[in-house]
C-alpha cells in the first residue's frame, strides 16, 4: 500500500531524474537506454496503479495536506491518459530509433546527442505533471517545463527554418502561458486557494465576484486555446510544425491535443461548474469550432505537402474537440476520438 501512495509522484519523478542522468552520461546510446528503461518502468507503474484506483489516489508533497500544500491526484480521467502517453513515447523510443537518428540526432553535434534524450524526458515529465497535479500554479509550472523543452526539440532537424518556427512557438506559447498565469492569479484572489478541488468547492458555495470569475475563465481559455493552436490562432503552428523533424512533429501531434483537452476539461468540469459561466462559454466555443472544422477541412484538402496536411488535421481535430466540449451529451466521446486520431497520426508516419 505504501507504493500505491507514492505512485502519483513517482510517475513524474522517474522521467525527471532519468533526464538528469541522461545529461550526465555524455553518451548517445547510454542516454537512449536510460530513457527507454525509465519510460518502461513508468508504463509498468501506471498499469499497476490503474486497477487499484477506487475513487482516486492522492499524494501530498511534504505531507502538507491540501489546500495548503501541493496535491497530486490520480483518477479514472487522467491515469488512462498517463498510461497512453507513456506507451506512445516508449513506442517511439524502441521502434522509432532509426527515425530519430535520421531526422534529428544526425544534425546535432556528436557531443550533444545525449541532450536530445534529456530534453525529451524533461518534456515528458512536464506532460505527466500537467496530467497529475491538482494544483493550479503547479499546473502552470509543468506547462512551462514541458514547453521550454519542446521549444528546443522543435528547433532541431535539417531545416534551418525550424529555429524560426521554434521562436514563433516560444513567443506564442509564452503569451498563452502568461494568460493562464493571470487567470490563476484571479482565481487565487477570489478563493484564496490554488487547489483545484478546493476552488471548485468554494465556487459552489459563493455567488460573489462573478465578474472576477468570468475574467479568470476568459483568460484561462484564451491562453489554453492559444497554446493548443485552435483556429484562427493556429498560425504559429504552421511555421513551427512544418519545419520540425518528422519524429518531433509526430510525437507532439500525437499527444499535445490530449493534454490540452484534459487541461480544459479539468478546468471546466472541476473548477467552474456554474451553468451561468458554462452556457455562454459553450455557445462561443461551438461557433468557433464549426468555423474551424469547415476552414481547416478546406485547407487540408488544398494542401499538397504531407506536413501541412498533418498540421491542418491537428487544427481540425481541435475543432472537433471544442465542438464536443460545448455539447454536454457528446463529451463522453471526446477521448475516444482523440486516441483514435493520435494512433492514426502515428501510423501515418
Amino acid at each position: 500500500m505504501s507504493l500505491i501512495k507514492h505512485i502519483p509522484a513517482l510517475q513524474v519523478l522517474i522521467p525527471f531524474f532519468a533526464a538528469l542522468f541522461c545529461t550526465l552520461t555524455f553518451h548517445k546510446f547510454t542516454s537512449w537506454v536510460i530513457a527507454t528503461i525509465a519510460i518502461s518502468i513508468n508504463l509498468a507503474v501506471g498499469l499497476y496503479a490503474m486497477p487499484l484506483i477506487k475513487d482516486s489516489i492522492i499524494y501530498a508533497f511534504g505531507n502538507w495536506s491540501a489546500p495548503i500544500g501541493i496535491e497530486y491526484r490520480l483518477d479514472y480521467l487522467n491515469q488512462p491518459i498517463i498510461i497512453y502517453v507513456n506507451g506512445v513515447l516508449l513506442f517511439f523510443l524502441i521502434f522509432g530509433k532509426q527515425l530519430i537518428n535520421k531526422t534529428v540526432t544526425r544534425y546535432i553535434d556528436n557531443k550533444k546527442h545525449h541532450m536530445f534524450y534529456s530534453l525529451l524526458l524533461f518534456a515528458h515529465a512536464g506532460y505527466i505533471g500537467v496530467l497529475s497535479t491538482n494544483d493550479l500554479f503547479n499546473l502552470y509550472v509543468f506547462i512551462e517545463i514541458s514547453s521550454l523543452a519542446t521549444y528546443v526539440l522543435v528547433s532541431k532537424g535539417n531545416n534551418p527554418k525550424a529555429l524560426i518556427g521554434a521562436f514563433d512557438y516560444l513567443i506564442m506559447g509564452t503569451i498563452g502561458a502568461t494568460l493562464i498565469l493571470i487567470s490563476i492569479g484571479f482565481f487565487f484572489s477570489l478563493t484564496g486557494s490554488l487547489n483545484i478541488t478546493d476552488i471548485s468547492n468554494i465556487l459552489k458555495t459563493t455567488s460573489n465576484g462573478l465578474n472576477i470569475l468570468l475574467t479568470a475563465v476568459v483568460f484561462f481559455l484564451v491562453g489554453a486555446i492559444l497554446k493548443m493552436a485552435f483556429f484562427p490562432l493556429h498560425f504559429w503552428m504552421i511555421r513551427a510544425y512544418s519545419a520540425s523533424a518528422p519524429f518531433i512533429l509526430t510525437y507532439i501531434a500525437a499527444i499535445s491535443s490530449l493534454l490540452g483537452v484534459y487541461m480544459i476539461m479539468r478546468f471546466i468540469y472541476f473548477t467552474i461548474e456554474a451553468e451561468l459561466i458554462y452556457i455562454p462559454v459553450s455557445i462561443v466555443l461551438r461557433f468557433m469550432a464549426i468555423i474551424a472544422i469547415i476552414s481547416c477541412s478546406y485547407l487540408a484538402l488544398k494542401s499538397k505537402d504531407i506536413k501541412r496536411i498533418i498540421i491542418y488535421s491537428t487544427a481540425l481535430q481541435i475543432g472537433y474537440v471544442f465542438l464536443l466540449l460545448s455539447i454536454e451529451p457528446a463529451k463522453s466521446l471526446l477521448f475516444q476520438l482523440l486516441i483514435i486520431d493520435s494512433i492514426n497520426k502515428i501510423g501515418l508516419f
